[in-house]
């Protein structure tokens, strides 16, 4: 498991998320995904980890208030990047997420 919470990055996963976060932001994007929050009509999934500085509890509390098929996941032991730190943990949640949730 990586550990991402005392900012131990590798340099590699660093500047692909630098570029990735480049791209977005060329393409006009301001910040923030809740305001479209209420626009989903599909069960939704928001996985996050315990110390995610990214997505503290208000915006967790947010996202279940604005979204009522909404599930929230949180990995114990990660941060922002679940899928990198527990990534059998992460599929198996997504896995399961959506073979149950598929005739909804």
């Amino acid at each position: 498991m990586l550990d991402l919470r005392g900012g131990g990055f590798a340099p590699e996963l660093l500047a692909r998320g630098d570029t990735h976060r480049k791209r977005i932001f060329a393409n006009g994007w301001t910040g923030s995904l809740l305001p479209l929050l209420s626009q989903l009509k599909r069960p939704s999934l928001w996985l996050r980890g315990e110390y995610d500085p990214v997505t503290p509890p208000d915006l967790v509390a947010e996202f279940r208030a604005t979204v009522p098929d909404g599930e929230v996941r949180a990995f114990a032991d990660t941060a922002h990047y679940v899928h990198l730190e527990a990534p059998t943990a992460y599929a198996d949640a997504v896995t399961d997420f959506v073979l149950d949730t598929r005739d909804r």
